[in-house]
């Protein structure tokens, strides 16, 4: 692990961690209160709706992108997920829903 390039994997994975934590504090934040009043038989349901729309994939793939869903030479659009990470000739881009965001060295989409 002396490499430029696992270092570089390294920090990308410790940046997706804290990512996951943050996004899950502030949606936690955001919508905890509201969901624990809709439903006090589950206390913790707003972590399922995080994670149905945040899953723990989606951050893995900004460490290590994933391959473009292909059937033959054709990329399957309808199998991209919008927040995954994807290498595209070499590079790594986010979908987005819509089309590709280029990424920063910590594997986020840049604004």
């Amino acid at each position: 692990m002396s490499s430029p390039q696992s270092f570089a994997t390294i920090t990308r994975s410790l940046g997706q961690q804290l990512g996951l934590a943050k996004d899950l504090y502030d949606y936690g934040v955001q919508n905890r209160q509201a969901d624990l009043s809709a439903d006090p038989s589950n206390p913790y349901g707003w972590e399922d709706q995080f994670f149905q729309s945040h899953p723990p994939q989606m951050y893995a793939s900004r460490v290590n992108p994933l391959p473009l869903p292909s059937s033959g030479n054709q990329v399957n659009v309808n199998q991209l997920r919008p927040g995954f990470n994807y290498t595209i000739n070499g590079q790594v881009a986010q979908w987005t829903g819509s089309g590709f965001a280029p990424v920063d060295s910590l594997g986020d989409a840049q604004q």
